[in-house]
């Protein structure tokens, strides 16, 4: 794949103020002519932020905190980008995106994984989705919980254990004891791949696609 514009750039979501007057930092990653919006999980006080330098100015402790996760951060999104790249196999800002997210998190859980993806996108309400679209991962995220308790008795899940007949039983879950809609029940699938996806590499090996025809089941 030929790559000829990759850049990350982060700013402040003015709009965003917590309760004692900080703005939460977000990120944008750009692949050739893809764009994908990401939150950093970071924060800092307005008159700090330097926009050209992606820093925080001065020295004071929360200065040296923060950009120190910054630094940690944009090593995490380029070396996302060289392991993309390495594949040699196309890709957008989004896959760049998720595979950063996935090696950020030190413990991969299903549900831990789940509530990244939940939280990024709450974080990008009001800049590149719209506030309809929560909802529906934030139900998907209830059900999977309650499918995981019916299903092993336990809180959360290994990663490795999303495989194929993992999606196939979740389907039935959804559909034939929760009575959901087989549109919803796709929304939710939809969203488990792009949980999948999100995790790197060796968390992912020997895990088959989400993807799965639906069969539709007669009274729901």
């Amino acid at each position: 794949m030929k790559v000829e514009k990759f850049k990350v750039l982060l700013y402040l979501k003015k709009s965003g103020l917590d309760k004692s007057g900080k703005a939460p930092i977000m990120g944008r990653i750009t692949v050739n002519r893809t764009m994908a919006q990401f939150g950093c999980k970071l924060s800092c006080t307005p008159e700090l932020w330097n926009p050209r330098e992606s820093r925080l100015n001065g020295k004071s402790k929360e200065a040296v905190a923060t950009n120190a996760r910054i630094e940690k951060l944009l090593l995490a999104v380029n070396n996302a980008f060289d392991s993309l790249m390495s594949r040699k196999v196309d890709f957008d800002a989004t896959d760049v995106k998720n595979h950063f997210q996935g090696c950020m998190e030190t413990q991969m859980t299903l549900m831990r994984m789940t509530d990244v993806v939940c939280d990024d996108l709450k974080a990008r309400i009001g800049i590149d989705r719209a506030k309809g679209t929560y909802p529906g991962y934030h139900y998907m995220r209830l059900t999977l919980g309650e499918f995981i308790k019916h299903q092993y008795k336990v809180k959360d899940l290994a990663f490795g254990q999303l495989t194929e007949q993992f999606i196939h039983d979740y389907q039935t879950f959804a559909m034939e004891n929760k009575g959901y809609a087989i549109d919803t029940v796709r929304h939710h699938l939809a969203i488990l791949k792009k949980i999948r996806m999100a995790m790197p590499t060796e968390s992912t090996s020997g895990i088959l696609p989400c993807r799965r025809r639906l069969k539709r089941h007669h009274g729901h």
